[in-house]
């Protein structure tokens, strides 16, 4: 433990702590098991004193780093002590804070240092006061919740209570699927989110990516065996390198797939082509506005339009009008002309 505290890293004590935490809960539960030897009760009950030592020496060690915070954050001159013995972080901005334009998150001391600490390197304003029970408000903007989300993840995987997922907390089937942070899904609105499909392998290859990339994400695993990875659309580009990288291949882009998905399969009119083609066709159909859905993936690309729109979308009124045209004067041929036609061609040469 003491290797870990004056070496390690907040990773190393955090983990430490986290096998502390479940190793006291074992020996608590084999302490009080009457079924086992009484020697091994008392056993349990040994290492459960020196076990319970040694988190309070991590937790000592945690509330030393606050305080050592806390004590910069005062000689600035940024941070001041109220009459309970609590303290406030920049108590002016929370004041000039319009009441409806703030967010406020509570978590631990240790947390709200870490943070704090986060927020002021990332350039954000924010304001916090302790409250009871050793737990700490951060104040920010409305504007820059989407930075305390990434901060909050990044620092104590903790995700911020937005609006967004008030509103969307216990939509869906709880319990029906495995998810894997479905707050971070519930605090993105339905505009924000980009979501994949990918086999269930490659969906671990690229979470472990995420993870390492310090990017929110969500993720649900699915009945065939796939997974539904969700990021923010701001994330989207390092999402797609990281598939990229994971699959070995480029990529497939997508263009207004909620599009795609909304058309009945009857009602859809799809024209395959290559890449280069497909980007063309996407950019003049935008410039018509001609409401469309596009898949980008060298050879394999596609453009689908509604049906109704087929013709404006892949046929020139010109060519058609020249067609019509053609057509119709094959049909206005009299069977007298069709007849002399071959038998003019048979003759010529032969003079």
């Amino acid at each position: 433990i003491d290797g870990i505290i004056n070496n390690g890293s907040k990773a190393d004590i955090d983990k430490a702590k986290a096998e502390l935490s479940e190793g006291i809960k074992s020996m608590e539960s084999l302490a009080e098991n009457p079924f086992v030897p009484p020697e091994m009760r008392d056993n349990a009950v040994e290492e459960l004193a020196k076990m319970k030592s040694q988190l309070e020496l991590l937790n000592m060690h945690e509330e030393v780093e606050v305080d050592s915070w806390l004590s910069d954050m005062l000689d600035k001159g940024d941070a001041v002590f109220t009459d309970d013995g609590g303290f406030k972080v920049n108590p002016d901005y929370y004041k000039e804070l319009p009441r409806n334009d703030r967010h406020v998150e509570t978590m631990t001391e240790v947390q709200a240092a870490e943070v704090m600490s986060a927020l002021m390197s990332a350039g954000v304003k924010f304001s916090a006061a302790t409250k009871c029970e050793d737990k700490v408000g951060i104040t920010v903007s409305k504007q820059d919740v989407p930075v305390l989300n990434d901060v909050m993840y990044a620092s104590i995987r903790k995700i911020a209570h937005t609006e967004a997922a008030k509103e969307n907390a216990g939509k869906g089937e709880k319990g029906r699927y495995e998810t894997v942070n479905p707050e971070y899904y519930a605090s993105l609105s339905k505009e924000q989110r980009h979501t994949r499909v990918e086999p269930i392998d490659t969906a671990r290859k690229i979470a472990g990516e995420l993870q390492k990339q310090n990017t929110p994400y969500s993720a649900v695993v699915r009945k065939n065996d796939t997974v539904a990875i969700t990021v923010s659309k701001e994330n989207a580009q390092a999402y797609k390198q990281i598939e990229s990288d994971v699959k070995g291949e480029r990529a497939v882009e997508l263009v207004n797939s909620e599009l795609f998905k909304a058309l009945p399969k009857q009602e859809r009119f799809t024209r395959r082509m290559d890449e280069g083609q497909a980007r063309k066709k996407s950019a003049e159909l935008t410039a018509k506005g001609v409401e469309h859905s596009a898949v980008f993936g060298g050879e394999k690309s596609a453009v689908t339009v509604a049906k109704k729109d087929s013709q404006r979308a892949f046929f020139s009124r010109g060519k058609m009008h020249r067609d019509a045209q053609r057509i119709s004067g094959r049909g206005q041929q009299n069977p007298q002309q069709r007849q002399q036609t071959p038998k003019k061609r048979n003759n010529q040469g032969l003079e």
